[in-house]
């Protein structure tokens, strides 16, 4: 695969929806992009002035302490990142 073929133009009204991203996308992967690793959380997108949304009925979390997930959640929110599920996108 050239790195042609990994490049994505976005124009104005255009979305990139980002969803189970694997290691194997990131540099050093099997299927590595050039600069994957740049964005490749909700705060990395929204540092980078991304308009960014939480699809929240399809993520979970890994909470190693109680309300890690509620706290991760909170902390996408108070940065501007906008909740939204499944039925509200379509």
């Amino acid at each position: 695969m050239t790195e042609e073929a990994c490049t994505v133009n976005l124009r104005a009204g255009d979305a990139l929806m980002i969803v189970d991203l694997q290691n194997d996308f990131l540099p050093g992967g099997a299927l590595a992009v050039s600069d994957g690793d740049k964005v490749n959380t909700v705060l990395d997108a929204l540092k980078h002035g991304y308009e960014t949304f939480l699809l929240t009925d399809a993520i979970a979390s890994v909470n190693v302490r109680p309300d890690d997930g509620e706290r991760a959640i909170a902390q996408m929110v108070n940065e501007g990142a906008v909740l939204l599920d499944i039925e509200r996108m379509v």
